[in-house]
């Protein structure tokens, strides 16, 4: 089911569905012609409705680099087998929009893929500074999955969102699964950059993320019965942020974590923390092979170390490469009941410490 939310205004009667033909695997369906494609009026409701009358097993294209103005919410759910092709088309808000708009929201669908369009939100401050996040919009994600079962977004692009550029998390059927972000351009948001707050099998690879105010990578379940867990981190270029990598919130369930072959061009303020609850670990975590960047102010901002744990285990740091900065005693890691904690054969010159317990 598609339901239908715009900015305001009447809803017209359903887009027909252009004519299909067969290209590979799935027939196409494209996008009516009556639809405004050059952002000049708000088409919302339009485009919920064409989606709604497409079937399922279908591909969807759009206009090639057209321009469709969404002041609402393109609102995907129970969906099977479908791509949607935006043939480098950019989705652009205008109107402020309601605290719960989400620019692409998808809701327990099956095998659906989003690729080569682009998301532009309307947050005049996105970015890495604390005037970026306003409590009121931080639910405005670009992609927001709830439960859904083998997702991809690829070559998608994300700028100027308030929430943020993906958010991946549960309905009450269950936690999203199967979930690929891969070789997508993000940057400035007004939260986080990718999140996870209950997923399985998460590949987020090959992006260029940026300028983000709080965290770029945030596994943080907002209940203890959720979690994140086969997630992999791998080849993303990074940019500015407050953190790197953060895995707070509540409960034990985030494991089988890999973070691998990652480069920063800036250094965040912090680098990596997970600290889960006492009564319980998280873990494992494997950080091999990542270029990193250290802010020399880092340890006057009161950060304790390139990498803090509390309680979690079989955790490895290994082929990593990082310049401390000079004049500090800030040490690799701050640990805080964590077991089974392997940091070896990476490259940090000028760290002075290895391990502080804590």
């Amino acid at each position: 089911m598609v339901a239908l939310l715009a900015a305001g205004g009447a809803v017209p009667a359903a887009a027909a569905a252009a004519p299909s033909s067969a290209v590979g695997e799935l027939p196409v369906a494209r996008v009516p012609s009556d639809i405004a494609k050059d952002c000049s009026r708000d088409v919302t409701v339009q485009l919920n409705q064409w989606i709604g009358s497409v079937s399922d097993g279908s591909e969807l294209q759009f206009a090639r680099r057209g321009c469709y103005r969404v002041d609402g919410t393109i609102l995907i759910s129970d969906r099977s087998r479908l791509v949607i092709d935006g043939r480098g088309s950019t989705f652009k808000a205008v109107a402020k929009g309601g605290p719960n708009r989400k620019h692409f929201h998808l809701v327990d669908d099956r095998d659906i893929t989003l690729r080569n369009l682009t998301v532009r939100g309307v947050n005049p401050d996105a970015g890495a500074s604390a005037d970026a996040y306003v409590p009121e919009f931080e639910q405005q994600h670009a992609f927001e999955l709830r439960g859904t079962q083998g997702a991809t977004l690829e070559r998608v692009r994300a700028f100027d969102v308030h929430g943020d550029f993906v958010y991946i998390g549960n309905t009450e059927n269950g936690p999203s699964r199967d979930t690929r972000v891969v070789r997508s351009v993000f940057e400035r948001s007004g939260r986080q950059g990718i999140a996870v707050t209950d997923g399985e099998g998460i590949v987020i690879e090959g992006n260029r993320i940026g300028e983000v105010p709080q965290a770029i990578f945030d596994l943080e379940p907002n209940i203890d019965t959720a979690g994140a867990r086969r997630v992999r981190i791998a080849d993303n270029t990074t940019g500015d942020a407050q953190f790197w990598f953060s895995s707070e919130g509540v409960g034990y369930n985030i494991g089988d974590v890999t973070i691998t072959d990652n480069e920063m061009d800036v250094a965040t303020r912090t680098l990596l923390r997970m600290l889960g609850p006492a009564g319980g670990y998280r873990g494992p975590l494997t950080i091999i092979g990542n270029e990193f960047k250290i802010d020399p102010a880092a340890a006057d901002l009161g950060v304790g170390a390139a990498f803090t744990f509390a309680h979690c285990r079989n955790v490895t740091i290994r082929k990593n490469v990082a310049q401390f900065p000079d004049g500090t005693n800030m040490p690799v890691v701050r640990e805080n009941d964590a077991k089974r904690l392997i940091v070896r054969d990476n490259k940090f010159p000028g760290a002075r410490q290895l391990i502080v317990s804590v």
